[in-house]
This record gives C-alpha cells, structure tokens and sequence, in this order.
C-alpha cells in the first residue's frame, strides 16, 4: 500500500490541502512478510492562523518517520512557524523519530517558529531527559 493509496481525499498536486483545513495520511511500511515489520504511522495534519498541530500515532522509527518528516516542510509553506506535535499516540521511537523531530525543529527555527509537543508518555519524556532534547522541545 502507498501512502496517497489509502487517502481517500487527494489535494490537487502541490497543495497537499494544508491551506487552513484537515489534512489526514496514513501510512503502513511493511509487509507480513516482512522481518521488520513496523506498525502504520498516522500523521493528521490542523493548520489554522499561523500555527499547526500535527497529530502523530503509531511507531516513530526507521520504517516509518520519513513520512513525518516529508510533513513539515508542507506544513511551514503554509506559513505555519509555530508547531505542535501531539505525540500522546505515539507507541514508540527510536533515534530515526528523534532525527525527525531535531530536523522539524531546525526547520521552524529557520522560519521564525517552534516545535512543541503534546502529551509525550514517560518513556518519551524519558528519552528527551537522556538525550538533552527536553531542552529544545517545551511540553505543552
């Protein structure tokens, strides 16, 4: 399955529909077959006067981030500086989802803006306390 096939309501090419609406994604990298199967990463998208949510579940690793990562710059063209990622779904991260979140950071702050994020559990806000990272990104 790729990405665009389980999106029900494509944006026309180059708008992503991210102009002020809902904008939801889902992707499932793996197949049963596979050793390394990974658990489908949902990305939703909210962008609405200047600042973005950007609601993430699933698993944040190698097999599935890049779709995160291919989110933000779509987002930030919007206008959008100010980021919040709610992570409160999100089952797991390894250093793949960390790069993410550094390279999402690095890109807001080019732009005038901030990450923040949203309901991290303990093991995340674990994982940020142990790689310095609660320092870049506020919890609100």
């Amino acid at each position: 399955m790729t990405p665009d096939a389980a999106d029900p309501d494509p944006a026309p090419p180059g708008t992503r529909g991210l102009s002020g609406g809902r904008r939801t994604r889902v992707v499932a990298m793996g197949t049963e077959d596979d050793v390394n199967l990974s658990a489908p990463l949902l990305v939703e998208v909210d962008v609405e006067d200047g600042a973005a949510t950007i609601t993430v579940e699933g698993e944040m690793d190698a097999h599935t981030c890049e779709l995160l990562d291919g989110e933000i710059p779509e987002v930030l063209a919007t206008g959008a500086s100010e980021l919040t990622l709610d992570v409160s779904g999100v089952s797991f991260v390894d250093s793949s989802g960390l790069r993410v979140l550094i390279r999402a950071h690095e890109q807001a702050r080019a732009h005038g803006g901030q990450v923040s994020l949203r309901g991290p559990d303990a093991t995340f806000r674990r994982l940020l306390e142990v790689t310095g990272l609660d320092g870049v990104f506020p919890v609100v």
